[in-house]
């Protein structure tokens, strides 16, 4: 039929899409959770997933602005789409974080070493056990040190990212020696 206005009623199939995205991340992350076999597969997953949901909300937003007459109000349908896109980034910055945790947990062994030698020779501690708030707060520190570098760190907990930290830069490249 012809129509002078034009209708779209696309919004459900693309909502439905996106939603399933979600429900899949969910499911990614719970796998993850239940066991860490390959969290480099599952986070890439999750990761693979969250620009898929970037995908579907920048569909959902260029229809709406080639729509006319919506089946839901616009700041509904815009709303929702924003939703959906804020439910896979926050599932995606949780992966990545949990991941970088677990990297420092692994890179920070010689930190927990000496820190355990040390308490253990000062007589702080009974046994050369590395204590439980020793391998956190190293998996933290080396985990969270290389967001905390860049400011994703303060993306990933929604603040702006200082002016200095970003002002740092990238560590400089090796090269022949000047002498």
């Amino acid at each position: 039929m012809f129509s002078f206005m034009p209708r779209e009623s696309g919004f459900f199939d693309l909502f439905e899409q996106a939603s399933q995205s979600v429900v899949e991340a969910g499911q990614c992350w719970k796998t993850l959770m239940k066991s860490f076999d390959e969290p480099h597969t599952q986070i890439q997953h999750s990761n693979d997933l969250e620009h898929k949901g970037d995908d579907f909300t920048r569909d959902i937003v260029y229809k709406l602005n080639k729509t006319f007459i919506t089946p839901l109000d616009r700041d509904d349908i815009h709303a929702l789409a924003s939703a959906l896109d804020n439910i896979l980034d926050e599932i995606d910055a949780v992966a990545e974080l949990f991941m970088a945790l677990s990297h420092g947990a692994n890179d920070a062994q010689k930190a927990m070493g000496i820190i355990t030698l040390a308490l253990l020779s000062a007589g702080h501690i009974p046994s050369a056990e590395v204590p439980k708030w020793v391998i956190i707060s190293c998996a933290l520190s080396m985990g969270l040190g290389r967001p905390w570098e860049d400011g994703r760190s303060f993306e990933l907990w929604g603040c702006e990212s200082p002016s200095w930290i970003l002002s740092m830069g990238s560590p400089p490249k090796p090269g022949p020696a000047r002498c």
